[in-house]
């Protein structure tokens, strides 16, 4: 009987531990600076400070699985142009100090004029974001076991796209900010190699370019030069590359600015496509939000409803950010949010398992 005690006793432990893991994993947490110092709050809803040095830091960014921290830290620009430090949550141990853009003695020279975002890309490897002019972003790679770059890439739209297994990289070429339209050459590279559109086809890029959730493929709008044909084009790693026809009428006003661009959405194997429509002439040129919906290779796109946009944006208001908060994490996410507000926090980072921000990229600052 003594031993069947022992065993219920053993089963009541393992149950409650797994439940209690279970409950860590899902919960919500979320990383902040205040002053030139990183601090957490976990699911006992006490302030933890990581940091305590007198440094300038930026933009704390949760890993993938939540168990590290990076942010940038001021550094001399006599030994590098920034700091990138990945710590551990708990402790606030420095795991990795990675130099970016570093002066070395043979003099290379980095055309980066300063570093606009990190993006972790798997739990061990992150990328850095730098502006090198108003339409040229040099992002590089690294491997944070190593400390060493592992890759970098060119993008004319100031930043690449990465997949969502951390694998791939799109960028856009062929797009400096001071060539004239009809001198552009744009173009779609996965991994530094072209793949859309071929060779002496000149066409217009009216979206930056989106991934499947399964990194398989990547979708953007491109418009032909000459026909002023709109196509959402869908590409795999090496091209293969299908296209879908949007309807003919469609406005672009021959202005690819942000404001204008179509926007990209996947949800399972769909493609959703919202862009601006102006309506003319009556309305006097007011727009509106359309939206098409398509299998990859379909003749022509559909109408469909307009997917609602909760990426969190450096741009929102203050009650706008609070509501995609609350509607990805839930009230738990939004009350962490007023606590870190309440305590003069900024840049808050928010990390789950199993709710909606969990699917948010894992960077900083949010765009």
């Amino acid at each position: 009987m003594r031993n069947q005690y022992k065993f219920f006793a053993l089963l009541l432990t393992f149950i409650l531990g797994f439940g209690y893991a279970f409950s860590e994993n899902a919960r919500i947490k979320v990383v902040y600076r205040k002053g030139n110092n990183i601090f957490t709050i976990d699911a006992d809803g006490q302030p933890r400070q990581l940091t305590d040095d007198s440094l300038s830091k930026g933009w704390p960014v949760w890993s993938k699985d939540g168990r590290k921290i990076a942010f940038l830290r001021e550094i001399n620009k006599a030994i590098a142009l920034d700091n990138l430090i990945v710590v551990d949550p708990e402790t606030g141990k420095t795991l990795a100090d990675i130099r970016i853009c570093p002066v070395t003695p043979d003099d290379e020279i980095y055309d980066v004029r300063y570093i606009q975002g990190i993006e972790w890309l798997t739990d061990d490897k992150i990328a850095a974001v730098g502006n090198v002019n108003p339409s040229t972003g040099q992002i590089f790679v690294y491997d944070l076991n190593t400390g060493k770059e592992l890759m970098d890439y060119i993008d004319n739209d100031g930043g690449v796209i990465f997949s969502p297994n951390g694998e791939h990289a799109a960028t856009e070429e062929g797009m400096q900010h001071w060539l004239s339209d009809a001198d552009r050459e744009p173009e779609i590279d996965i991994d530094n190699q072209r793949i859309y559109p071929a060779k002496s086809v000149h066409v217009s890029l009216l979206s930056q370019p989106a991934w499947s959730e399964n990194s398989e493929r990547v979708a953007f709008v491109a418009e032909d030069y000459l026909s002023n044909q709109i196509r959402v084009v869908v590409c795999r790693h090496k091209g293969d590359c299908v296209s879908t026809g949007l309807p003919a009428g469609i406005q672009t006003s021959g202005d690819n600015s942000q404001d204008i661009r179509f926007r990209i959405q996947w949800k399972d194997d769909r493609v959703y496509v919202t862009y601006p429509e102006v309506v003319l002439p009556q309305d006097q040129g007011t727009v509106k939000e359309s939206t098409r919906s398509l299998h990859p290779g379909d003749a022509q796109a559909i109408t469909a409803a307009t997917p609602p946009d909760l990426m969190p944006n450096v741009y929102d208001s203050p009650q706008i950010f609070a509501s995609k908060i609350q509607k990805l994490g839930g009230d738990k996410a939004l009350n962490l949010l007023k606590q870190v507000q309440k305590l003069g926090g900024i840049e808050p980072n928010f990390w789950c398992k199993d709710c909606g921000l969990a699917k948010l990229p894992r960077e900083a600052p949010m765009q």
